[in-house]
C-alpha cells in the first residue's frame, strides 16, 4: 500500500509489466549436492538452457540446506517447456551423481 501511495501509480499499473510463468521443481537426491553443483558440465548445461530460456523464464538450482538433495526449479512460458528443462537437468544430474 505504500508503494501504490508513494508512487500515486494504479495497482494495475505497478504490475503492468509483470509476467507469471508456470513453474516446475523437482528434488534429486545425491550423496555429495556441493560436488554436484560444482561440477563443470552441470554448470555448462544450466547455461546453455538458461541461453535458450533468454528472457522467457528463468533456472534455480541450489543444494537443499537441510537434506542431501538438489533442487532444480525452472519457470518458462509453458508447462512443457518447464518440464523439458527439469528434465534434462535431473537426468544429467542422475547420470553423474557421486
Amino acid at each position: 500500500m505504500n508503494i501504490l501511495v508513494s508512487t500515486g501509480q494504479s495497482l494495475e499499473q505497478l504490475l503492468g509489466d509483470l509476467k507469471i510463468y508456470p513453474q516446475s521443481l523437482k528434488n534429486v537426491a545425491v550423496t555429495n549436492k556441493d560436488a554436484i553443483l560444482a561440477h563443470e558440465g552441470l554448470q555448462n548445461l544450466i547455461e546453455e538452457l538458461e541461453a535458450n530460456l533468454g528472457e522467457n523464464g528463468r533456472i534455480l538450482v541450489r543444494a537443499s540446506g537441510t537434506e542431501s538433495l538438489v533442487r532444480v526449479m525452472a519457470e518458462a512460458p509453458t508447462f512443457e517447456e518447464c518440464d523439458r528443462v527439469v528434465s534434462a537437468l535431473v537426468n544429467y544430474i542422475n547420470e553423474i551423481s557421486y
